[in-house]
């Protein structure tokens, strides 16, 4: 055992405990009669309960023999019948063994507001880890290849293996508005490990985070988790804020990268028709429906 310790510095006194790990002990088998409810298709499609009882054990090859309701039987492995066991009282002995080691750990953690963990992230404050930043050159590079990736090869066999190369995309369109917010990106990051370029504003993140909630922690773009020491600044993103941000409005804030490198805010309609082109339909090949005069006999 740990002595009680104390700490001056600190409003309260800790104690440590500590116990040694309970040793592994022998698996009993589970009894014979022990119940067990298992899904099965019913002949017609449907998956129902099926319920069995354990009606023997094979110490030799440890394997389980189940006859269910209708007569059909299996065997199964320990693993697989600790899965379909109705009840934890089935078990063979009065009380079930114990299997492994157990411990028991109590943290004392700090609750830091959103606004000094982000001055901490972005090194304004001391903390303990500031987000590391992306180069423009080396984001640009990483945009370029990526379109470069999404080029189709074709090669006409009538014209002596010359290549023709048609693109896919011409650009990529990323959206200086924050996905979390719907507004204007102040810090731009990302999660180092997420497919995706576009980023979200850090201190958005960190608010929406700030409550306990089953969807905390994750990617403003593609909901992966992230933790802070997961995320990158994206010097592309800072770069075509401070060159479009003066620009931008609600109704205009998406951005289209040219292969080349280059940016430029795109113009409304432009916006417009890339998010229907896809899946717009030529007006001639409309269904037009048929209207129908009530008013005449």
């Amino acid at each position: 055992m740990t002595p009680y310790v104390q700490n001056t510095d600190l409003p309260f006194d800790v104690k440590l405990c500590c116990r040694e790990a309970v040793r592994r002990q022998e698996v009993q088998p589970y009894g014979i009669g022990a119940k067990v409810t298992k899904f099965f298709d019913d002949g017609s499609g449907e998956m129902r309960p099926f319920s069995g009882t354990v009606v023997n054990y094979d110490s030799k090859y440890k394997l389980y023999r189940i006859v269910y309701e209708d007569e059909d039987e299996e065997e199964l492995t320990r693993e697989e019948v600790s899965g379909i066991l109705v009840t934890k009282s089935d078990h063979g002995s009065e009380d079930p063994p114990t299997v492994g080691s157990y411990a028991v750990m109590v943290a004392i953690c700090e609750y830091v507001e959103p606004d000094r963990l982000f001055d901490e992230l972005t090194g304004k404050r001391v903390g303990n880890f500031v987000i590391p930043a992306q180069s423009l050159e080396s984001v640009k590079q990483m945009a370029i290849e990526s379109l470069k990736q999404q080029t189709i090869s074709i090669v006409d066999s009538e014209s002596d293996g010359d290549e023709t190369r048609g693109n896919s995309s011409d650009c990529h369109v990323f959206s200086l508005h924050c996905p979390i917010t719907k507004t204007v990106i102040d810090t731009p990051v990302r999660g180092r490990d997420c497919s995706h370029l576009q980023c979200f504003d850090l201190r958005n993140f960190l608010h929406a985070n700030k409550n306990p909630s089953a969807g905390r922690w994750r990617c403003g773009v593609c909901q992966r988790f992230l933790c802070c020491e997961d995320l990158v600044r994206c010097g592309l993103f800072d770069a075509m804020l401070g060159d479009l941000r003066a620009d931008v409005s609600s109704t205009r804030h998406k951005v289209s990268f040219e292969t080349d490198g280059r940016w430029k805010l795109m113009e409304q309609k432009k916006v417009a028709k890339a998010e229907t082109l896809a899946g717009s339909v030529n007006s001639k090949d409309r269904f037009e429906p048929e209207v129908i005069d009530l008013s005449s006999e």
